[in-house]
């Protein structure tokens, strides 16, 4: 026989030591920012909150933007980078640590300006 107060028609009950969506992005942008990164949550103009924080790499090229429950990356020039042109970093930014996240932009961007040196094309384009 059940017992109904104990009875989760979900499954199992959530980890409660694992983060909110919402902790471990103040998290990654804290850590990111302590690193160098530039990070954007508010619009400067107004001071509203942004709905997509934003941490951009040193050279301005690298940008991480922080959805609600995903982080997504771009490459472009300085000034050029756009959401809608975004990829996908992680499955469970819950998992992701901010040392992770430097990381793997130093390799995407040095993975890049190989391929387009390789292509023959301009590498810092």
């Amino acid at each position: 026989m059940t017992n109904w107060l104990s009875f989760n028609p979900f499954g199992r009950l959530p980890n409660p030591k694992q983060p909110t969506f919402a902790q471990k992005k103040a998290e990654l942008l804290q850590g990111l920012s302590s690193q160098g990164f530039q990070v954007v949550t508010a619009d400067y103009r107004t001071g509203k909150l942004l709905k997509v924080p934003y941490a951009t790499g040193l050279s301005g090229r690298f940008r991480y933007w922080f959805k609600p429950q995903a982080i997504y990356y771009t490459i472009a020039p300085a000034g050029k980078h756009q959401l809608k042109n975004a990829r996908s970093w992680t499955e469970d930014m819950r998992k992701s640590t901010a040392d992770g996240l430097v990381l793997g932009a130093t390799r995407e961007m040095y993975q890049g300006y190989a391929q387009r040196l390789a292509a023959g094309e301009d590498p810092y384009a």
